[in-house]
């Protein structure tokens, strides 16, 4: 019985075993000692289910007195939406004798957060296996959960991100195939939709790719000499040409020679300007600026559109973070400014924004002239 319950126990834990008397583990001082030891919420509970004793662990994460009544301790610090679940499982593994294995949430005294556990429960039996007492591990899989999450979400945002331009492809083929025996004129235009498609799905596709380089930090760069201010004017101009919607103003250019790699820093402006359009939909203007302040150049890009809350601005460099607000409403995939924050990184530079809700954004980054 002991090896069964060594492969349970979370691995980091396993030096801290010591042998243990299952008839007689609530009288056992060494055994107690090793539970208060554990990094790991730990209660242990009769036969019947009945919680008989918890670690200082627990006690110390819920922030509920040790007077506190035990067989109410576990509904006082949980989730209530995972309270009957919890429960049904409980008496579902009491009266099979299985062990038990469910996720749920538990408050965090130090700052009222519900977060996720997993908890593990074990049959702890005497040498006639007759179950004694049962064993519950407790663990904070919160980061883990949310990963998991993240994940999920990411490829549900893929799965449409690519689903809406093939679909809109798919279409303008269907309507060339129908009109060329029918008028010449169409084929430029039909065409044209189906080119932007097409490169928009090669820049989701290019994303991803930088987003996996960047994680595995083997995002390529070539650095060059070029001017600085000549690249934030072609920028400009190939953005404008792209929008129909928006004017974009070169209010101020730094004209400087700079050491970097052009190409990626093309790209994060042009995700800049992008954002800056796709966010001020009520908006007519965006405006840029580039300057020199001592040894480092700064670029500015400002719009005037739907702003980003104070509890969201740490979080949108982020990879695969969107505003749950926006998301609905925005194509994209939260990816941009996570590679934006790697390449400017990577010059030894910095990227950072000045928001108010519903007034607009203004994104920033400089960096090292000398760098």
């Amino acid at each position: 019985m002991k090896e069964d319950l060594l492969t349970h126990i979370p691995q980091e834990t396993l030096h801290s075993i010591i042998a243990f008397d299952s008839n007689n583990i609530p009288e056992s001082a060494y055994f107690a000692a090793w539970m208060e030891d554990l990094p790991v919420k730990i209660i242990i509970a009769d036969a019947k289910g009945r919680a008989e004793y918890w670690n200082k662990q627990w006690y110390e994460y819920t922030g509920l007195p040790l007077d506190y009544p035990k067989n109410k301790l576990w509904k006082a610090a949980m989730h209530p939406d995972d309270i009957q679940r919890t429960y049904n499982g409980m008496w579902y593994s009491v009266r099979t004798g299985k062990e038990l294995q469910i996720e749920y949430r538990l408050k965090r005294a130090s700052d009222g957060q519900y977060r996720w556990h997993l908890a593990r429960a074990y049959p702890l039996k005497n040498g006639e296996q007759k179950i004694m007492q049962w064993l519950v591990a407790v663990t904070d899989i919160h980061e883990q959960k949310q990963a998991e999450c993240s994940k999920d979400m990411f490829l549900s945002v893929v799965s449409h991100e690519f689903k809406t331009p093939l679909t809109t492809l798919k279409t303008l083929l269907y309507l060339y195939k129908s009109e060329i025996m029918a008028d010449n004129d169409a084929y430029p235009h039909v065409l044209e939709q189906a080119e932007n498609q097409l490169l928009r799905m090669e820049r989701l596709v290019g994303n991803l790719l930088d987003v996996s380089k960047a994680n595995a930090y083997k995002m390529a760069y070539r650095f060059e000499e070029f001017n600085f201010g000549e690249m934030i004017k072609e920028c400009v101009e190939h953005m404008q040409q792209q929008t129909v919607t928006h004017t974009i103003v070169l209010e101020q250019n730094a004209e400087i020679l700079f050491t970097g790699d052009k190409l990626r820093l093309e790209q994060v402006i042009n995700n800049l300007l992008s954002n800056a359009i796709k966010y001020s939909p009520g908006a007519d203007t965006i405006v840029v600026k580039s300057y020199l302040v001592q040894d480092e150049v700064y670029v500015s890009v400002q719009d005037f559109g739907i702003g980003i809350a104070p509890e969201n601005i740490n979080d949108i460099y982020t990879a695969y973070y969107r505003v749950n607000n926006t998301a609905a409403e925005f194509e994209g995939l939260g990816i941009g400014l996570y590679i934006c924050s790697e390449i400017i990184k990577s010059h030894l530079g910095k990227l950072w924004a000045q928001s108010v809700p519903a007034q607009g954004s203004t994104f920033y980054f400089s960096l090292p002239v000398n760098g």
